[in-house]
């Protein structure tokens, strides 16, 4: 799944009942679970709301 320039890979843990997502390409390590699709969807979406938030906080600092 990719959201603005961000890739997740999301997979249903069996055990667990309960989808689970990581961010990839990153220095960092994202991971997420949620027990729906559409929950995995709203992660995402926040995620890279909160990213862009900071990446504008800091480029007004310059």
């Amino acid at each position: 799944m990719t959201y603005k320039g961000y890739t997740a890979r999301i997979e249903f843990d069996e055990r667990g009942d309960i989808f689970v997502g990581r961010v990839l390409d990153l220095r960092d390590i994202i991971s997420f679970h949620a027990d729906s699709v559409v929950r995995q969807i709203i992660n995402l979406v926040d995620f890279s709301t909160r990213c862009h938030d900071r990446a504008n906080r800091r480029l007004r600092q310059l």
